[in-house]
């Protein structure tokens, strides 16, 4: 994506494309599925050149977030990743490497647990924790 596009994007979600959030969108939205944490991001942008407050860093993700330009997926490791899919599916965590791998979303739906009184479902997220066999 160009910047201009970048730009373009940040404002269609109601973002302010300020220079510090168009370097983390470049990062970000280059074509590729990706699932970073804050700290990814901030160590990507300092080795190249790009120098952020790591708080900024994570004052956008969830900015980009709520706006929905990411999702948020707790319980993967130690910290929130994002990933840049926001499309329906499910994660493969390989608990020996860390790596997230996204697998396509069940074609049967999951059944659900009966909800409280005042509760209703709003999403299935399966994360299958995985690790090679020996």
């Amino acid at each position: 994506m160009t910047d201009e596009q970048l730009a373009q994007k940040l404002r269609d979600h109601n973002m302010r494309p300020t220079k510090q959030r168009l370097a983390i969108a470049a990062h970000l939205f280059d074509g590729t599925d990706k699932h970073v944490s804050a700290e990814s991001v901030y160590t990507t942008l300092q080795h190249a050149g790009i120098h952020l407050s790591i708080g900024t860093v994570y004052n956008s993700l969830r900015q980009f977030a709520e706006a929905g330009l990411l999702r948020a997926v707790p319980g993967l490791g130690d910290h929130l990743t994002y990933d840049t899919n926001i499309g329906t599916h499910h994660h493969l965590l390989d608990v020996d490497t860390g790596e997230i791998i996204d697998i396509p979303a069940l074609s049967q739906p999951v059944s659900s647990p009966e909800l409280p009184e005042g509760y209703e479902l709003e999403a299935v997220e399966i994360t299958y924790k995985v690790k090679r066999s020996s």
